[in-house]
């Protein structure tokens, strides 16, 4: 089910960082006049207009019904089927948007002042970027909704490069157990939908910091034993795409003391010496992975009932606002040269 949030737009995302949008829906789902700028900047693509729709356009709103679109001389008719009379219906509720992942991240990269490598798609994530916080570097990745275990999602190999750490952006109900090391909920991006503030990541940050300190300490000094896995076996709940990747990651130039996965590294207390990994030290790791966002979460808690009780007293939407910003958008577009 997905998150009760400020931008129900962005939760409506499948894992593939893909959703259709009606215009009449862009009011709600893109609270204020946010939905203007991301016509402008191509995050929502026009996807032209619908010749067929679902729902009920008569009084009986039967769920399952659908209706063909006609155009007549500009003003757009649905006929319905059950009493064959046409009604009438806006620009605004035939014309399709199409959410652009690539170019929402690439914003995003701009107004985080992010580099590295990105945007990058991974399984249920996209890499948005690479940038520091105090000493600490970090890369910023987007999960989406859905993804409800570890295995529904794969990390993308350059965001865990140098050993930083991998904070992210959760767009569904943060699950446990997720290959990240800090968890963003939601609401800690801006109105904008584009920027995170760096103090807010830098709270997660010092979060994952201070749980990944007390579970490193115990790890390196623990015997592991017990049942052991192949890197194929380790890499899905580890975040890794294969076994190759997960091996290259270990080698002790990329994986250093401060990184959560050390105990596995090559040579490493959480390895037999033939190179298998204990499971035991597998499952720990993932765990200190999880445990590292579980503070943070509790903190913005309260910041979450306060945007809930703030989104309750709003004011309800303006029913043509939607419409009138998509007229006033093509407008726009037409008076740009070329």
């Amino acid at each position: 089910m997905p998150a009760t949030s400020i931008w129900p737009g962005l939760t409506h995302l499948d894992r593939g960082f893909a959703a259709d949008y009606a215009g009449d829906q862009l009011d709600h789902l893109f609270p204020g006049a946010v939905s203007d700028e991301l016509i402008r900047d191509g995050v929502l693509a026009a996807a032209g207009i619908a010749t067929r729709m679902r729902g009920c356009v008569c009084e009986l709103r039967r769920s399952e019904c659908a209706f063909r679109v006609d155009c007549d001389r500009g003003r757009y008719w649905a006929k319905c089927e059950e009493y064959g009379l046409p009604i009438e219906l806006s620009r605004a509720q035939v014309q399709r948007y199409r959410f652009n992942w690539r170019a929402w991240a690439d914003g995003m990269r701009r107004k985080n002042a992010l580099g590295g490598a990105g945007p990058v798609l991974g399984v249920g994530v996209v890499h948005v970027g690479s940038a520091a916080v105090g000493p600490y570097e970090y890369s910023l990745v987007i999960v989406a909704p859905g993804c409800e275990r570890a295995t529904d999602v794969v990390v993308p190999e350059p965001a865990r490069l140098g050993g930083r750490f991998v904070v992210a952006l959760h767009l569904g109900v943060p699950a446990e157990g997720l290959p990240v090391d800090a968890l963003l909920p939601l609401d800690a991006i801006h109105a904008d939908l584009r920027t995170i503030d760096p103090a807010v990541i830098e709270l997660a940050i010092s979060g994952s910091v201070r749980a990944i300190a007390a579970g490193r300490a115990n790890a390196e000094g623990r015997v592991w034993g017990g049942p052991t896995i192949t890197a194929k076996q380790a890499a899905p709940g580890l975040g890794h795409s294969s076994a190759s990747a997960l091996l290259k990651a270990l080698r002790p130039d990329r994986c250093g003391p401060e990184d959560p996965q050390h105990v596995l590294r090559k040579g490493g207390p959480g390895r037999t010496r033939s190179g298998r990994f204990y499971s035991e030290a597998v499952d720990h790791v993932v765990a200190l992975i999880a445990s590292a966002g579980k503070q943070f979460k509790k903190d913005a808690a309260k910041r979450h009932e306060e945007i809930r009780a703030a989104k309750a007293a709003a004011a309800p939407p303006d029913p043509t606002a939607a419409e009138r910003r998509f007229i006033q958008a093509l407008s726009r577009k037409e008076r740009r040269p070329g």
